[in-house]
């Protein structure tokens, strides 16, 4: 899961330079495949270069509402023009939904037959009249009714001041653009400081993350009353506590904290505007911890421990580097996924996402190949209570297994898409799609093997395996230190 991939919403302001001062700004409002990390929703400007054909962006997804406190953005903007050239210097503040962009610039065919987006009027352009009509200006489509504009011209003061709160009319990703494209500014640059504050009905979430509060606020509710139930059944048989049952509490543990705090990350967020680096590493720290103890918990149930073998003797090593391996890995894919400004994926974090897949497929390699020969030899000995309870533990990981993998392509699918963009609202939900596979395969492990009176009475029955690892870890004597109260299988 990429965090919450997990796995976000503002971007950054960036300075976008032109091939050429009729592409100005082409490229800058070009629309990401994916949307952005949410990072903070007040942008600060402190010294910020803005030159002649370059522009700073910023977009987040907002929300209207009916009642007084509708979604604002408020824009406070110092300027801080040259001496040199200030005449007929324009800088412009444009403020639209995402649905209007294409009400932004023009697109030119070239004579060798490919296009070219135009963004910035050039004198040239103004005096054919053909394209545009205003130099230095950004080009908009004067029919359209949902782009605002603002001119910024130098004052007399040192430095010029632009003051506005924008009120979201309709529920959209919004766009500012401050943008300057006076190609007769030679010299000198204009400096930029000031905020950007993005402020939602709801507070300061983006749009495209407000969906993860509730989910998380719920999920450790879930996670809650699961370590209610377990702790009242392994108090109610408390005698007959196996070690595997001690591991599916240690996994609820870790669990619960990492969604509580993963709530507690975007609650920060919500009321303060930005996020918490301090709560949002420990979230990612518990989010590896959880996800390394679910597997191997999988994976040691899949190999009989707990059920059919008091210990897993030299496997034990095999099964800690793997998850060694794990942990690390997925922790540094996550710490840097969670951490990055870009937009979408970078190259680099696709590749650190190849070993945590790799380490994925070892997982499920080992798990199913494990159970298929405890299934067989559950078969040969014909012992049917342990049998059917392998069988549905198999089919629940089989119909979990190929559920991620077809989700995994969905995920992909909406990433290359323009999925994330037109349906930002319900994106999230592509993403806790992880969450809840994983609570719903804890749940099932948690059911199969509940502390009750009769545990011990099915744990460590022999059963006759080929390998080696496993014929060594039996304790032969074991069936004699059942309490004589239970009958032996």
């Amino acid at each position: 899961r990429g965090r919450h991939r997990h796995r976000r919403p503002v971007v950054r302001g960036q300075a976008m330079a032109p091939r050429s001062l009729t592409i100005a700004l082409g490229g800058a409002l070009a629309l990401a495949a994916a949307l952005p990390r949410a990072e903070a929703v007040i942008q600060q400007f402190k010294d910020e270069p803005l030159l002649s054909n370059f522009l700073v962006y910023s977009r987040n997804a907002m929300y209207p509402s009916p009642e007084a406190d509708t979604g604002v953005i408020d824009i406070k903007l110092d300027l801080d023009f040259p001496e040199l050239g200030r005449d007929n210097v324009l800088v412009q503040v444009s403020v639209f939904p995402i649905e209007a962009y294409e009400r932004i610039g023009l697109t030119e065919k070239q004579p060798d037959g490919s296009t070219l987006q135009l963004y910035c009027c050039t004198p040239e352009m103004a005096a054919e009249g053909r394209l545009c009509n205003r130099p230095n200006s950004l080009i908009v489509d004067e029919k359209a009714q949902n782009i605002a504009v603002w001119d910024v011209e130098p004052e007399d003061d040192d430095v010029t001041r632009f003051r506005h709160k924008y009120e979201i009319a309709e529920k959209a990703i919004t766009y500012v653009v401050i943008s300057n494209c006076n190609s007769e500014l030679t010299e000198g640059t204009i400096m930029v400081n000031g905020h950007l504050h993005w402020v939602n009905p709801f507070g300061e979430l983006p749009g495209e993350v407000f969906g993860f509060l509730a989910f998380y606020k719920y999920m450790s509710m879930a996670y809650l009353a699961c370590a209610a139930g377990w702790a009242i059944l392994c108090a109610r048989a408390w005698r007959e506590i196996i070690p595997l049952q001690n591991w599916c509490t240690l996994v609820i543990f870790f669990g619960l904290l990492e969604v509580y705090l993963r709530y507690m990350e975007f609650h920060h967020f919500n009321e303060t505007g930005a996020r918490s680096k301090g709560i949002l590493l420990s979230s990612v720290f518990f989010l590896c911890v959880k996800k390394t103890l679910s597997r191997v918990l999988v994976l040691v149930v899949s190999l009989g421990f707990g059920l059919l073998k008091p210990t897993l003797a030299s496997t034990t090593a095999r099964i800690g580097y793997l998850a060694a391996a794990y942990f690390f890995f997925s922790g540094v894919q996550l710490t840097v996924e969670n951490l990055s400004h870009h937009h979408g994926l970078t190259f680099s974090e696709y590749l650190l996402m190849l070993p945590v897949i790799f380490l994925d497929f070892m997982f499920a390699y080992w798990i199913f190949s494990s159970l298929s020969h405890i299934i067989r030899g559950l078969e040969s000995r014909q012992q049917e209570t342990k049998l059917n309870l392998y069988r549905k533990f198999n089919r629940v990981l089989i119909v979990c297994f190929l559920l991620g993998i077809i989700w995994t392509f969905v995920f992909v699918y909406c990433i290359l898409t323009d999925f994330a963009v037109t349906n930002w609202e319900d994106f999230y939900k592509l993403e806790i799609f992880w969450d809840v596979q994983y609570f719903v395969v804890l749940l099932m492990i948690l059911y199969l093997w509940a502390p009750s009176s009769n545990s011990l009475r099915f744990a460590y029955e022999r059963v006759d395996f080929d390998d080696e690892d496993d014929e060594g870890s039996y304790d032969a004597d074991l069936e004699d230190k059942l309490p004589t109260k239970f009958t032996k299988i």
